[in-house]
This record gives C-alpha cells, structure tokens and sequence, in this order.
C-alpha cells in the first residue's frame, strides 16, 4: 500500500512514517518542514514539502496512494489566531479529503483529539460520551470530524489525549523534564487528579491498525495509557527513574490555578486558556472499544514513557 501521511514531520508524523515501512509500505510523507528520511528502508519514503491549506499541493502528493493519514494540525501551544488555527485544522482536513478521494484512496484514517470532550462530564469517558470542547482547538477537530464523516471514505477517527514523546510540544512538561535532568525541584500544580495520556509509539500503532483492520472503519476510538498515575505519582516515578535529586513540590491547586490561568490570560503561561481547567480536572477516556474493535493494547505505562525521556534528557542522548 502506499500512503500518505500529513504532518509527517511532526514528533508524531515520524514515528507514524518509521511504523508503516517497517510494515512494507510505501509513504508519501507531507509535510510544511523538510522531512527527513528514516535511516531504515529510506528507499520506501517519498518527502513532499508544501501546506495542507494548498489543496492543489495535497493533491499532487495524493495521487496513486490507496490510503492517506491526516495528522497536520496547528496545536494550542503555537499560539495562533482563531482563523488560522481553522485553515489548517478545519481546511487543511477538507482539503486532504478531497485529495483522497480524487486520488482513489479508499482509507482515510484521522487523527483528532480528545480534547473535542472538553472536560470529562464523566471520566472515563466514552466515545459517545458528551462533546463539548472548551477551546478552538477542540472545536476545530469537532468541525473536522463532521468533514471526515461525511467524505463518503472509509474512515476512522482516533481520539488521543496529550501524546508524549521525543520532541512533544508541551512546555509544562518538557520543564518537569529539564528540572529532573538539572536536578532543581520539580514544581507539581494539583498532582491530585490523574491526566491520561499516551505514548507516540502507541499512537503510531493505531494508526497501523486503522490503516489495516476492516473493522475499524466507520469508528471513533479513544486511545490512552493503562494505568494513570496521579501528577505527584508520576513526577515521583520520573525522579525515580532518572536518578535524579529532584525534590518534588506539590503546589496545591487552589494556589496553581489561578496563577496559571493568569498567565494563561496574557499568553505567558505553560498551558493554555482550556488547558488549565484540564489540568485540575480528572482526565480519562475509556479505551475499551480500540482494544475489542483492533485489539489495540497500550504498550507503554506513562511513567515508562516519561522514565525513558528523562533519562535520554539526563544523558544527553536524545532531546525531550
């Protein structure tokens, strides 16, 4: 199969494009940056840069795929205006629709977000569970869902939380890690409440189910890691893991709030906006329909996945 894959030079894209060519495929990997080759089966790996709001680029870089993924999204954390933010989250995914239907692409698998929830009326909530985002970038992806819907593709909709890896675009914890690496105390807003989140790695692999099973088409799923620590019990297990001296600091959270919401106010802060009302709320999505649909299974427990980034950080090999 070949297959294209937006976003493709993005912390998640690469290790989407690493998954599929172990897997034998073909990817044409789209991307605004330059995209690097893998080291292995460069051969099978087709860089194409351009911007998934020029649909004329899209669909040049479509044609003779028979599936494409649609990762290209402009996140929170770049600090865009509204109308930009839609171009590229709500336009960009029409846009890449379009391409994959003038190109005969019968799979179309996207990768929305559970921030389309808002805050858990529920948790752990379920794929039907009440959509209610409480920003632009989750009322984008729900306004991108109703296009993915509608194109007459064979789809599938992934829903994941907060995806860690190698170069993950989340000041607040890409700090907690510097802290550990640095050995200076870790600050922990709240640390009550459990924050689901989930590994590239493991994101990477659904998307292969998605691209590959029947039957996820024509499904939403949540993803997310097993085994949810608390943020005091995973800055503990981070500081464990990475040797560190670290002393850990709960701030509670009728403290942290209102100061990060603050600078939240005037775009200074490490979260955005919608994100600070997340960040002391109870987190968790139920995955049980991506384990019975694709038997997908969460590889990673997040404490491993942020052990292994603090001790690459620490040591220099490779940067968080």
């Amino acid at each position: 199969m070949r297959v294209l894959v937006t976003g493709a030079a993005g912390f998640l894209g690469t290790q989407v494009v690493r998954r599929l060519i172990t897997e034998g495929m073909e990817v044409v990997a789209f991307d605004r940056r330059a995209v690097e080759r893998p080291r292995a089966a460069a051969e099978n790996v087709l860089p194409v840069q351009g911007d998934v709001t020029f649909a004329g680029a899209l669909a040049r870089a479509a044609d003779g795929c028979g599936a494409v993924v649609h990762l290209a999204a402009l996140l929170p954390q770049r600090k865009r205006p509204p109308q930009e933010m839609q171009a590229v989250n709500v336009g960009g995914t029409r846009a890449a629709v379009e391409a994959a239907r003038a190109a005969g692409a019968r799979r179309f698998v996207f990768c929305s977000s559970a921030e389309v929830y808002g805050v858990p009326a529920s948790p752990p909530i379920r794929e039907d569970g009440p959509i209610a985002p409480n920003g632009e970038y989750g009322r984008n992806k729900v306004a991108a869902e109703e296009a993915v819907r509608s194109s007459g593709l064979e789809w599938v909709i992934f829903r994941p939380p907060t995806i860690v890896g190698p170069g993950m675009p989340e000041p607040l914890l890409t700090r907690m890690l510097d802290a550990v690496a640095a050995g200076r105390p870790v600050l922990v807003p709240g640390g009550a409440t459990r924050f689901q989140m989930v590994d590239a790695e493991d994101v990477a692999e659904a998307i292969l189910l998605g691209l590959t099973r029947p039957k996820a088409v024509g499904g939403t799923f949540n993803l997310g890691a097993d085994a949810v620590p608390t943020g005091l019990e995973l800055a503990r297990a981070i500081k464990s893991a990475a040797g560190s001296s670290s002393a850990i600091v709960r701030i509670p959270g009728c403290l942290a709030r209102p100061v990060l919401a603050s600078l939240a106010a005037i775009r200074l802060g490490p979260l955005e906006p919608e994100h600070v009302q997340i960040a002391f709320s109870e987190y968790t999505f139920d995955t049980r329909r991506a384990a019975d649909v694709l038997g997908w299974r969460p590889r990673r427990a997040l404490a491993d996945s942020f052990a292994a980034l603090a001790r690459a950080k620490r040591s220099g090999t490779h940067a968080a």
